[in-house]
């Protein structure tokens, strides 16, 4: 059994994914399996990863017969690992050749940590620097899992952590990847209450920015077919869906924290003005989608 196991979900992805595999596979720890699972891609992600199976037996790869959504092919890949460790691997995103050696360090030396990644910086289509997309999140280490909670909820950070190496016995306990887009937000926060989550400042995460990523889809809609493969206006309520995960989590982890305590965190996030906003115009669309078009209307006008 490999002491790591490495995610990679993967839709359509031939431009990038060799160069993302690569990156991989010439990390200076080695003792891992890279698990490809492919939302039935239409391109030659296929040829691809097979080339790579067939002369390093780290490398296996499985295919979904039809999409069946980002959110359950990234779940896939863990339903399927057998590692100490886990890490998903967007098939875009390159990494220095150290990082799992640094991250597995901070995490065989901590005990509490619970996710380790490294300082992100941005690539464009061309690997050139590039600015990032937002915002990483720092180091959360307070030893108070109800504060780890609200901090990973209330910083306005990418949630570029969901690409870090985890403890998989305490991702096990979580929900994963839930069918709504904006679920990673909710995950690093329950792995936050299992766990503090650290930075390996001598790693290097590389974010790659092109027109094909998830975030710069349009609509909500549009975001809900590619997380979930549903078009429907509750799929697409990514905040009402977060703030009920997050009541879940609540539930889920009373041993370690009250549900009390965990509940009165959540309230207070999800009483922000820009929360609030959002919760408006989410039961709207549920609701009486026309009057909440005609509301965007008339502020284009």
């Amino acid at each position: 059994m490999p002491h790591i196991s490495l995610a990679m979900p993967v839709y359509n992805g031939e431009n990038f994914i060799g160069a993302a595999i690569d990156s991989l596979l010439s990390q200076t720890y080695s003792d891992f399996e890279l698990i490809v699972t492919d939302n039935a891609s239409k391109d030659g992600t296929r040829e691809i990863v097979e080339g790579y199976a067939k002369v390093d037996s780290r490398v296996r790869y499985i295919r979904n017969i039809e999409n069946i959504g980002a959110a359950p092919n990234y779940n896939l890949g863990f339903e399927h690992s057998t590692g100490e460790f886990f890490k998903w691997c967007a098939h875009d995103d390159l990494h220095s050749e150290n990082y799992l050696e640094e991250c597995l360090r901070m995490l065989r030396n901590d005990d509490a940590l619970s996710i380790v990644h490294a300082r992100t910086e941005g690539l464009d289509e061309l690997d050139r620097p590039a600015a990032l997309n937002g915002v990483g999140m720092p180091e959360v280490l307070n030893d108070h899992p109800g504060i780890r909670f609200e901090t990973v909820l209330n910083f306005d950070h990418d949630c570029y952590h969901i690409f870090g190496l985890m403890r998989s016995d305490m991702l096990r306990k979580t929900g994963l990847q839930n069918l709504y887009y904006g679920t990673d937000r909710a995950l690093l926060a329950e792995m936050a209450i299992l766990g503090k989550i650290g930075v390996a400042e001598q790693a290097t995460f590389f974010s790659r920015e092109h027109s094909a990523r998830s975030v710069n889809l349009e609509s909500n809609l549009q975001r809900a077919v590619w997380h979930n493969g549903n078009a429907n206006r509750w799929g697409a309520a990514e905040k009402l869906n977060l703030l009920r995960d997050l009541l879940d989590i609540s539930k889920r982890h009373a041993e370690v924290v009250s549900a009390w305590d965990t509940r009165r965190r959540i309230f207070k996030f999800a009483m922000r003005p820009s929360s609030l906003k959002r919760y408006g115009v989410e039961t709207l669309d549920l609701t009486l989608p026309g009057l909440a078009n005609a509301i965007r209307r008339t502020k284009m006008s």
